[in-house]
């Protein structure tokens, strides 16, 4: 599996031949969105797992100072 940081998401086939902006004009980055839709379910769990153990382990970091 890849990290997070090496993988480049590829626009679907269906997609329209013009990009859309990274950024709607509400600010949500769409290229966030775009890179999670092309992960597995596993690998959706799984980063977002990789994301908890992050904040949790600055808690305990910041509980511990």
């Amino acid at each position: 599996m890849a990290k997070s940081s090496d993988h480049n998401p590829t626009p679907a086939p269906e997609q329209s031949a013009v990009p859309t902006p990274d950024y709607a004009s509400s600010g949500v980055d769409r290229s966030l969105i775009r890179w999670m839709l092309s992960l597995s379910p596993t690998e959706r769990l799984l980063a977002i797992q990789q994301q908890v153990n992050a904040v949790q382990e600055m808690k305990e970091q910041i509980d511990s100072d």
